[in-house]
Order: structure tokens, then sequence, then C-alpha cells
């Protein structure tokens, strides 16, 4: 007979992290649920960012405007630190107008309805010159994962607009562990522990309920096999035949890879497990892993250059 399971939520949870348990469960399941929520979290969880911007008096994102000491790059590159929560399913236009000396912070964009600025202290510029004024349009859209600037350059494009790149995820980190756990005196069971951090746009409780969904939503197509299937056999063939071959090397564990001990503990840290979870990353993502440094990001190119693969954006090197 089946335990029950039990689920629980750490009292302590803040609006940016939660620590969740899942117990006990089959052994084994516990790795297959802590996996297969990480990967939702961190790739699928919609958000909100600024994806365009016009300032008065600019005409691209390489001039700097009297008066304020950032530049126009340095603006925009704080643009997309502000965090931001929307109800809209279309674009929203928001406006910001200062007048210096001031420091300008994300509190000072005007208010819109369907926009929450979750983080008002983040900093955007400073104007040091008396009667300066900083005028700026924004649009900002909802979606998931990462689109590169030109992705956002859609519909009517004036001359004075400067698209940002967007990285709409509200999840900064998703951390699981997996522990021994006992039912009278059967001890065949995980416990599965589940932390989730934010960036405050979304609370980690409603993270986890939102990724449970989406995994049971696809899990439901493959619980009724009553349903025909309309894709004609020609299509299928087709399908198989354009498939390229899978690279066997993505499932080549991280233990089973001669890395450096400061590599392997960086990596195990971030529960990075395989070759396949590792290409997935960008260089950006693993600097800012704690004690992970140039030698170590070096390191991990060759590896991954030696099984035919590279890191999130990059190529992978031609064999001489």
């Amino acid at each position: 007979m089946r335990p029950d399971l039990k689920f629980y939520r750490d009292e302590h949870n803040t609006p940016e992290f939660g620590r969740f348990v899942l117990e006990p469960l089959e052994r084994g399941y516990g790795q297959t649920i802590g996996n297969s929520l990480r990967r939702v979290l961190l790739s699928s969880m919609p958000g909100a960012c600024i994806c365009a911007v016009k300032m008065e008096g600019v005409l691209h994102e390489f001039s700097h405007i009297p008066g304020i000491v950032e530049d126009v790059t340095q603006i925009i590159l704080n643009l997309k630190k502000v965090v931001l929560r929307s109800t809209s399913d279309k674009p929203v236009t928001m406006y910001l107008k200062a007048t210096g000396p001031k420091q300008v912070m994300a509190g000072d964009i005007q208010p819109h309805q369907c926009v929450t600025i979750v983080q008002p202290n983040v900093y955007i510029c400073e104007i040091t010159g008396q009667g300066t004024v900083l005028d700026m349009e924004m649009t900002v859209i909802k979606g998931k994962g990462y689109k590169l600037a030109q992705r956002n350059a859609v519909g009517d494009v004036t001359l004075n607009t400067i698209f940002l790149d967007t990285h709409f995820t509200p999840i900064t980190k998703v951390n699981f562990l997996v522990e021994d756990t006992r039912v009278g005196q059967d001890i065949n069971y995980d416990r599965l522990i589940l932390e989730v951090t934010t960036n405050g746009a979304i609370h980690p409780d409603e993270a986890v309920r939102l990724s449970a969904k989406m995994l049971t939503g696809h899990f439901d197509l493959l619980t009724d096999f009553a349903i025909e299937s309309k894709f004609p056999e020609e299509e299928f063939r087709m399908v198989r035949e354009d498939k390229k071959p899978e690279n066997k090397a993505l499932d080549i564990p991280i233990k089973d890879l001669e890395f450096s001990v400061r590599s392997r503990n960086c990596l195990e840290q971030e529960n990075i497990r395989t070759l396949g979870e590792l290409a997935s990353k960008r260089a950006s993502e693993l600097l800012a892993i704690k004690n992970f440094g140039k030698k170590s990001l070096f390191e991990i190119r060759e590896k991954l250059s030696q099984h035919g693969l590279a890191l999130k954006d990059e190529e992978v090197p031609k064999k001489p």
C-alpha cells in the first residue's frame, strides 16, 4: 500500500525565496520530479521586461546626453535590471520624465494600471545638470525565456527606437536535494527538498504551482490513447528523415569527466549533472557562480569542444 504524499512549505518563506518539501516518494522519483520542476521553473515562467525605449534627443544607443553621468548604453543596461509585473498580454507604454539634479530610480517611472514596478529602488541614472531633462518612453511586454533585441523589433519602428535584449524569467535560482526518508520500517523512499529564488515579480509558491500545472498539462496528453492521431504517415516519415542524430555526449555525467575539483564542485552546487545541462548554460551564468572563474570557464569550453558541444549562444570550434 502506497503511503500518502505530503507537501510542506517552509514557514519562513519570503516573496523572493521559498523552500518546499515533498515526501515520501518512490525511490528515484525525487530526482525525476525535482529535475523536471527545475527545468520548467528556469525556462518557462512568464515575466515582463522593457523591450524598447525612446529618449528625447537620442537617435542610437551610443549617444551621450549632456548633463547625465551615464551614457545611453549604461542607461539601457540599468533599464534591463528594472523588475516588472504585468497583467496585460499586449505591449504597454510607460513614461519617465525627470529634471536634474536628481538620481533617477525605477520608482520615478510613471505608474500604469497594468504594470507594477516590483523594485522601485533600482538605479537608472544620475542627472547632474541643472535643468537637464530626461524624457523616456518605454515599451513593456510579457514573454518567456530570452529574446535578442532584433527579435523585439516588430511592427512600426521609428528611427529613434532602441530595442533591448529581454530576459523574461522571474526565476533567478532553483536548487533541489533528494534525501532518504522512511515510512515505518521501510527506508526505501525519497524526500525532495526544492528551493526557489525569484526576483520578486512572482511569489515562489505561485511559481511552483504554475510549473506543476505546466507539467501536468503535458502529461495529460499521454493519458488518453483513444484519441486517433491525425498526423499523416508521410509527415511522420518526413520528420524521421529530417531529424538530425542526437549527440549522445549530452547524457554524459559530469562526474565521469576529469574536471578540476573547483569546476566540479561549482557545477554540483548548481545541480548541473550532465554535459547537456552544461551546454544549455551561457558563459555569463557560469561566471556568476561563486568561486567559478575564467580558468574554470576555459576548462569547461575545452571539455565541451572535445565532445562536439559548446555553451549556449556559442559556436562549436571547428576542428583543424
